[in-house]
């Protein structure tokens, strides 16, 4: 093995035990579009082609969504700042690392609060303009001050509750919980994804019924259509 083979291997292998292989194919595809050079770079294409391998026999580990009535007890009278901290993830289908990565704007004439996203894990170079929004009398009292946790003080408040749920089984449990009644095009403007937001993964947890929004919608279509032909 040549001294190049054994560095790019290192630098794969660096990469695949701090990140999911998914992430860390996102966060070098990123970094290569803002470096075009890095196409034409052996080592860097040899690490993207070893995580690309990587991804292709990897199954995500998705963090078993929380319900409606969990996060309750889990936020319970806020005063602690973990409470706090999951009732703003929540409300807002965050990430943890996502409630440090906006700044607060107070829209008060329209009644609204704007939570503008810099560099985040969907745009970690920051290009893309996101804003999360809230109505002010939406829980904004738990947006008035930065409480400062740590992601391990809040994992550990929420296993201590819930042994099987992790900080990031709220914003599962949002995100289902908006699938009942929101399209997914729709979630995507509260969660931050590009287009739409991708549930396959949480699908094992969806216990499906005729009044969810895609049933619903179905619903609608086939009795327009048969509707069309009487």
């Amino acid at each position: 093995m040549s001294q190049a083979d054994s560095s790019f291997e290192r630098v794969a292998d660096f990469l695949l035990r701090i990140y999911a292989p998914t992430t860390a194919l996102q966060y070098l595809c990123a970094y290569r579009r803002q470096h075009p050079q890095l196409r034409s770079d052996d080592m860097f294409t040899s690490v993207v082609n070893t995580i690309r391998r990587e991804v292709a026999g990897y199954t995500p580990k998705h963090a078993r969504p929380l319900t409606p009535a969990e996060v309750k007890r889990l936020v319970g009278d806020l005063r602690r700042p973990e409470q706090r901290q999951i009732a703003k993830m929540w409300t807002t289908a965050s990430r943890f690392a996502d409630t440090n990565a906006w700044k607060q704007i107070s829209w008060p004439d329209e009644s609204a609060v704007q939570l503008k996203m810099g560099s985040w894990k969907s745009d970690i170079y920051g290009t893309r303009k996101f804003s999360k929004w809230l109505d002010m009398s939406n829980c904004i009292h738990i947006f008035r001050d930065k409480d400062h946790v740590t992601y391990e003080q809040l994992r550990d408040f929420i296993k201590a509750r819930i042994a099987d749920a992790t900080p990031h089984s709220i914003r599962n449990g949002a995100i289902l919980f908006c699938a009942d009644h929101h399209p997914e095009q729709h979630i995507a403007c509260v969660t931050g994804h590009a287009s739409k937001v991708s549930i396959e993964g949480l699908r094992p947890y969806i216990v499906a019924h005729p009044n969810q929004c895609g049933p619903r919608i179905s619903r609608q279509l086939t009795t327009e259509l048969g509707l069309a032909i009487k």
